[in-house]
């Protein structure tokens, strides 16, 4: 309680950060890229080889990276653990995820500023860390067998829906594709899109679909 008072009696002034601004700039950079990330990695039969499918994840994740790349951060080709070593993307990682807050001065925050900060921290080291790691085992995919490859495909893809859905973002929550003129985006809620018989919340698809304007059908998700 002591905590709340001292924030809402604290002197009156211009904010040090702009909190909304520097959110939106987070989302603003991953959304659409993660979710595009996301599509390729659950659609390799789409090119014309597995092989291509990864390089394409690998020049998709080089995009988002590429700010923070460190130029002397290369694997180690002497390591005793060989590609496993993923310890050279360390610097990549603290440089990715602490760029945006590096020139904020937590001294100078109030409580719920630094909460916020950390938070922002948090979440920029969990995109980038996970980012990081698919980067590092995508170096020398080009020279990886089909079955390494489809190995790496699907680890890559479990990592992204983990990250997503603990991010869980609200501009996912959309229909993919957009839906014509004629109707518009709608997530499910009773009585459109929700059996009547349905008792357990849980059961409910609660996918956005695309409903009619005039008749108010639904249309099944795609994905």
């Amino acid at each position: 309680m002591d905590r709340l008072e001292d924030d809402l009696n604290r002197k009156s002034g211009d904010p040090s950060t702009d909190w909304s601004m520097l959110l939106r700039t987070v989302m603003d950079r991953y959304g659409d890229r993660l979710w595009l990330l996301r599509d390729t990695l659950s659609s390799p039969e789409r090119y014309d080889s597995i092989k291509l499918a990864a390089e394409q994840v690998r020049l998709q994740v080089f995009v988002m990276l590429t700010p923070y790349l460190v130029y002397d951060a290369v694997p180690d080709e002497d390591s005793p653990t060989g590609g496993k070593d993923h310890s050279w993307v360390k610097p990549i990682i603290h440089r990715c995820s602490t760029s945006l807050t590096a020139g904020v001065e937590e001294a100078q925050l109030f409580r719920s500023e630094k909460l916020i900060k950390r938070a922002t921290d948090g979440v920029l080291r969990r995109i980038c860390s996970t980012l990081a790691e698919i980067w590092a085992d995508a170096m020398p995919v080009s020279m990886a067998s089909e079955h390494r490859t489809h190995q790496l495909i699907g680890s890559w893809k479990r990592d992204v829906d983990v990250l997503m859905t603990w991010l869980d973002w609200p501009m996912w929550q959309t229909c993919h594709p957009a839906c014509p003129p004629q109707m518009f985006c709608y997530i499910p809620t009773w009585p459109w899109g929700v059996e009547w018989t349905e008792m357990d919340p849980d059961d409910i698809d609660m996918a956005p679909r695309c409903i009619d304007r005039t008749t108010g059908s639904l249309i099944l998700p795609r994905f």
